[in-house]
């Protein structure tokens, strides 16, 4: 039993040192993506949006795509 209470503990430990470590920023950086919108970058008009914080291209039958296209 002792052992199982402290495998769970140490995991429990563990996982908080790690979630902080990336919680933290690193000193310098700077993030290119607001998650929110597509402010600072460049791409075909119409061909990219952001939705739920992801940047996200599309093709449909209405719109295809017949060519490559980056940001």
């Amino acid at each position: 039993m002792s052992r199982v209470y402290f495998c769970c503990i140490a995991s429990m430990v563990l996982s908080l040192g790690v979630n902080n470590a990336f919680a933290q920023e690193e000193v310098g950086f700077k993030p290119i993506f607001d998650g929110l919108s597509l402010k600072g970058w460049k791409g075909e008009e119409g061909r990219w949006e952001v939705k739920d914080g992801a940047i996200v291209g599309e093709t449909t039958e209405a719109k295809p795509l017949d060519h490559n296209t980056f940001l």
